[in-house]
């Protein structure tokens, strides 16, 4: 219940978004890239979290 209400809540354009930016950090993580994928990673995070913490 929990999954379906977040996904329900959930703004698709920010999904659309992520989708079509995925191929970026599987790219760079093919490729050896640790530092892109770790700023790309703390990226959607701050995004994703916001000023949750402050």
């Amino acid at each position: 219940m929990e999954f379906a209400r977040a996904v329900r809540e959930v703004k698709h354009d920010e999904t659309i978004r992520r989708v079509r930016g995925s191929d970026r950090p599987i790219y760079d993580t093919i490729h050896g890239s640790a530092e892109a994928v770790a700023a790309q990673i703390e990226k959607i995070h701050e995004e994703e979290t916001g000023d949750f913490f402050l």
